[in-house]
């Protein structure tokens, strides 16, 4: 770095903002330039772990903070450059790609747009910025529908755009940095969005999970059977390679009929579609099965596990009781319940949490903080009332 903004580029390059990255995007002022608010602690820690001494951090955090006008810039420059170069190399990147759906309400779901995103696995904490995400493509519902191979046909077309041996080798930015980028990439979103990108059949086929070898839907393990598990087992899936489910993808390729093909569609778990990406043998291998990261938002709070439970335990309840949607919303607003995080929890938001609109299809559609307020009130309801009653059968 040798620019006279070397110390500008490099607040820049790290972005650590302090407590409340948001502020950066908030507030009446949020037009008006704002300098990063450089945190000791993040930025000691960013560093360190990425190959500098604490002591280097140290010099260099001190440097930083102090007036340009009392330190050599040579001297800054040549730390910066010694000791962060750890830190810039790390911008050889393994990319995210993300794939979300429109939360926005609209009356002609055809119009619904779906968004690709990418990030990087070395921004670390900072991930859960949404000023990190970058957006790489929308397409509306309509459109997706007239494409062979839908979602997954857009993602081959992003992964052979961006996962390039250009990126690859590098590119020079400003403030002498070089972004690298590596040629493989993680895949994150919701279990529909996984569904959709890898032709998963999920619960459609004998197969629910195609990452394991031996996981099988209930009812279709013999009980002299000690291999084939079923899906609701607690232990003793054997998990898929990569080889082993691109194997599977060219069986169902060289099928000799269509009541073959079908036959092995539900062996396998997978719906053939030759346009979509476990059929595209180039470029299935810059995002394969095996680099799905299954995080706990969307496994478990949206449209995940959590969703489906709280739709089948209400189904349950109001199947056996005479509670209802409105007569749980009616209890919990008579004794103001704050929930599990009260911050700004208003009798609205409490009343919004009982809409029919989130319950519906065998799925709780509430997003990632609806569904933890949610839950605390079903489980004292729960113990208070609904298991008393002695109404719903044990399960």
């Amino acid at each position: 770095m040798t620019n006279d903004s070397s110390m500008d580029s490099t607040a820049k390059l790290l972005e650590l903002y302090g407590p409340e990255e948001q502020q950066m995007t908030r507030g009446p002022g949020r037009n008006k330039r704002r300098l990063p608010l450089l945190d000791e602690r993040k930025f000691r820690r960013a560093v360190s772990v990425r190959g500098a001494s604490e002591r280097a951090a140290a010099e260099i955090w001190n440097i930083i903070q102090s007036d340009e006008k009392q330190i050599s810039r040579g001297r800054a420059e040549r730390l910066v450059a010694a000791e962060l170069k750890p830190w810039i190399d790390a911008m050889q990147d393994e990319p995210f790609l993300r794939h979300d759906g429109s939360t926005v309400a609209l009356p002609v779901v055809d119009l619904k747009p779906n968004l690709y995103y990418i990030s990087w696995l070395e921004l670390g904490h900072l991930i859960k910025n949404a000023n990190c995400w970058i957006p790489l493509a929308t397409v509306q519902s309509y459109c997706l529908a007239q494409l062979q191979g839908g979602h997954s046909s857009i993602m081959i077309k992003i992964l052979d755009k961006v996962l390039t041996e250009e990126n690859e080798t590098g590119f020079a930015l400003s403030g002498g940095a070089v972004f690298k980028q590596r040629a493989q990439a993680f895949f994150i979103g919701d279990l529909e969005a996984v569904r959709s990108i890898y032709s998963f059949k999920g619960s459609a086929g004998m197969r629910p999970c195609v990452l394991c070898l031996n996981c099988v839907k209930s009812g279709y393990v013999a009980s002299s059977d000690s291999y084939f598990k079923e899906v609701s087992a607690s232990s003793g899936f054997l998990p898929s390679s990569d080889d082993d489910i691109f194997q599977m993808c060219e069986r169902l390729r060289a099928a000799v009929s269509k009541a073959d093909l079908e036959a092995q569609e539900k062996c396998s778990g997978l719906s053939y579609n030759p346009a979509s990406l476990l059929w595209s043998p180039a470029t299935r291998v810059k995002m394969a099965p095996s680099r799905i990261i299954g995080d706990a938002m969307h496994l478990y709070f949206v449209n995940g596990i959590c969703s489906w439970e709280i739709a089948l335990f209400l189904q349950i309840v109001f199947d056996h009781t005479p509670l209802t949607l409105s007569a749980l919303q009616d209890v919990v607003l008579a004794g103001n319940w704050v929930s599990a995080k009260s911050t700004g929890r208003t009798r609205t938001y409490l009343k919004n949490l009982f809409h029919e609109r989130l319950y519906g299809d065998g799925l709780f559609k509430g997003q990632r903080h609806q569904t933890t307020a949610l839950l605390p009130l079903l489980f004292y309801f729960t113990l208070t009332a609904i298991e008393p009653s002695g109404l719903v059968p044990a399960r």
